[in-house]
C-alpha cells in the first residue's frame, strides 16, 4: 500500500478519528441514552394510567358469580373476573389487582380456575362473561 501512496501513514486514520470525531461520537451515545430514558418514561405512565383507570366493581354475591360460571361453561364463554385483594402505594392510594381474562379451565365448590389462574370464590369481588369484541382488543392477564 506504500507503494501506491507514498505519504501514507497508517496511524493517521485512528488519530484523526479519535480527536476530531470523539466529541460526534458522545452525542450519539448521549442521544440513544436520551431515546432509551424517554421510552422507558413513556412506558412507566402508560403502565400508571393503566393502573389508575382501573375501577372497583360492586362486590357480587356468591350464587350470582357461580350461576355465571356455570353459564360461561355450558355456552363455551370467556369471562373477566376481579380479585378482592388491593394494596395501598406508598401514596397510601389503593392499588387495585388487574382483571384476569380468559376461558374458565376449571370449577370446583372452592375455587374457579380461569385459563392458567386459580381463584377462590372467597377472594373474589366480581364476574362477568366477555362478548367477542371484549376478547379481541384486551389480553388476558398473567
Amino acid at each position: 500500500m506504500t507503494e501506491q501512496y507514498p505519504n501514507y501513514e497508517p496511524s493517521w486514520p485512528l488519530q484523526v478519528f479519535g480527536q476530531l470525531y470523539h466529541d460526534q461520537g458522545m452525542k450519539k451515545w448521549g442521544g440513544f441514552y436520551l431515546s432509551d430514558h424517554t421510552a422507558a418514561r413513556q412506558r412507566e405512565a402508560k403502565t400508571a394510567a393503566v393502573v389508575a383507570a382501573r375501577q372497583r366493581h360492586a362486590q357480587m354475591n356468591l350464587s350470582d358469580m357461580m350461576a355465571l360460571a356455570q353459564l360461561a361453561i355450558e355456552k363455551q364463554l370467556s369471562v373477566t373476573a376481579q380479585s378482592n385483594t388491593a394494596t395501598y402505594n406508598l401514596a397510601g392510594d389503593l392499588v387495585l389487582p388487574p382483571l384476569i381474562q380468559g376461558p374458565i379451565t376449571g370449577y370446583t365448590t372452592q375455587h374457579l380456575r380461569i385459563a392458567q389462574t386459580i381463584l377462590a370464590w372467597a377472594d373474589m369481588r366480581w364476574l362477568a362473561i366477555l362478548d367477542e369484541h371484549q376478547k379481541s382488543t384486551t389480553s388476558p392477564s398473567r
